[in-house]
């Protein structure tokens, strides 16, 4: 049986869940995640669960903030008027939006 090792090309079905169990992110409805594992493409925890796995396995995994995108920084947050909300959008408390500039720069 042949585990996947870093240089590997992988495809693999994800569920990202927060720790209260709410879905952030799946693969399932759509085709599979494709990367090189160890190619620093994907974060850290990530390619570390993936390592190691063999064909049709499955497991779950909690991957710390160290390995992820890091800890909650406030200093990080921008606050954005509503009038700048796409009026198709109605905010909540807590959600997340991806915004992208002029210049094309992406931030969430």
């Amino acid at each position: 049986m042949s585990l996947a090792i870093s240089g590997n090309k992988v495809q693999v079905h994800y569920t990202g869940k927060l720790e209260d169990g709410t879905v952030f992110d799946t693969s399932r409805e759509r085709e599979p995640l494709a990367f090189t594992l160890g190619d620093g493409n994907m974060i850290k925890g990530f390619d570390v669960a993936v390592t190691g796995m063999a064909i049709g396995e499955e497991k779950t995994v909690t991957i710390p903030a160290a390995e992820a995108y890091g800890e909650r920084r406030d200093d990080m947050m921008v606050p954005v008027p509503i009038n700048q909300v796409p009026e198709n959008i109605k905010p909540e408390i807590g959600m997340q939006l991806s915004l992208q500039g002029p210049q094309g720069s992406r931030c969430q």
